[in-house]
């Protein structure tokens, strides 16, 4: 092949992509520098070679019959991408992904043929990489027991995760591309309207601060609504622009079910020591007072508060009806949250603030690392 013009040959070694062009032959008559680069042949080394030689043994077949179609078809040209995906072969061995694109020309009587060619190794590894974490992320999201969605910036769905859909009486697909606020947070616990512009969910890809609520409602499909935990997180991109936010959110109907529980049983419990006519405390592993009911405070001379968090042995009960000290170490009130068992005594004083006094039938009993006494 005669030599370039200077400025086409300028033009073929600036660019990305190799190009390499063969006769009808197939032999090399043109590699510019991409192409070495690509390859890792130099140009006076290419020049001159089968074209099968820059192609993996398994596909060299193909491709020859591939360029001999191309030349009698008529077309000109294919483009880039339009021969799918193939391979070539580095100098040192490594096959590696490539796209495509070949034209043709016939000079006098000699048909010529020139591949542009683009390497797509990192593209490829890209899309692997892109493709594990997508699998990835399917698989939290079909795992995670929690409900979890997307929005965009317009507060429309853009994924829902099947525990969402489930808690919320949806197919998945039901609720993709969907304003998520008049769908199921439109209305307050108390009956009135949720305006969009107060709901921290759409708060966060406005002003991109993550928002953590615990005191709201979402509504299902068939009207009713349930306790939710949220945590609405601005999702952004590199350069921080605001893209939308991913909703996180639980459940807390048996939560609120099991507070209230609590609360009734304190409610009870509370009844029951204030209204007791014996003396009642409690006392944790180092015999220091968790809790004293009235009666228990009156008859040792203190108000309730005063005796909470104190050592209860050296506060009322150190010394011995015969006057003698009183230790630790021997007090069946400390021994039941050593030994686990129970403890019954009616011969002893508990002091107080300012007189002692003596106890009729006060027993202290073991319940897990708290001991109580009443009297």
């Amino acid at each position: 092949m005669k030599k370039l013009d200077p400025q086409l040959d300028s033009i073929l070694h600036s660019m990305m992509d190799g190009v390499i062009s063969i006769n009808e032959n197939h032999e090399v008559i043109l590699f510019n520098a991409a192409a070495e680069k690509m390859f890792g042949y130099s140009t006076k080394k290419a020049l001159g070679q089968f074209i099968n030689r820059f192609i993996p043994e398994r596909y060299q077949d193909s491709n020859s019959k591939d360029v001999k179609s191309f030349g009698v078809s008529g077309a000109t040209k294919r483009g880039m991408g339009s021969l799918g995906l193939i391979f070539g072969l580095r100098a040192n061995g490594e096959e590696f992904p490539i796209e495509a694109s070949i034209s043709q020309l016939k000079r006098g009587n000699q048909q010529l043929y020139t591949v542009v060619l683009r390497d797509i190794t990192e593209r490829k590894r890209d899309e692997e990489v892109i493709k594990r974490l997508l699998w990835q992320n399917q698989l939290i999201l079909h795992s995670a027991g929690e409900g979890i969605y997307g929005l965009d910036t317009q507060g429309n769905t853009t994924f829902v995760n099947p525990a969402a859909a489930k808690m919320l009486g949806y197919a998945p697909d039901e609720l993709i591309g969907v304003p998520m606020h008049v769908t199921t947070h439109h209305t307050k616990p108390d009956g009135s309207p949720y305006p969009r512009e107060e709901c921290p969910m759409y708060a966060a890809f406005q002003d991109g601060t993550v928002h953590t609520v615990e005191n709201e409602v979402l509504w299902r499909k068939d009207g009713t609504s349930f306790p939710v935990r949220y945590i609405s997180t601005p999702i952004k991109d590199e350069e921080d622009h605001l893209l939308g936010a991913v909703v996180t959110f639980s459940d807390m109907t048996e939560l609120k079910r099991d507070e209230e529980v609590i609360k009734q049983l304190l409610r009870q419990n509370q009844l029951i020591l204030h209204s007791a006519g014996e003396g009642i405390y409690g006392l944790d592993t180092q015999g220091n007072t968790t809790f004293v009911n009235p009666a228990a405070a009156k008859m040792l001379g203190y108000a309730p508060d005063e005796l909470i968090g104190v050592p209860m042995h050296v506060t009322t009960h150190h010394t011995k009806p015969d006057g003698s000290p009183y230790p630790r170490e021997e007090c069946p009130m400390y021994a039941a949250f050593q030994d686990g068992t129970v403890h019954t005594v009616e011969n002893e004083v508990q002091m107080g603030r300012a007189s002692r006094f003596d106890t009729s039938a006060p027993r202290s009993k073991m319940k897990r690392t708290i001991s109580w006494a009443r009297w």
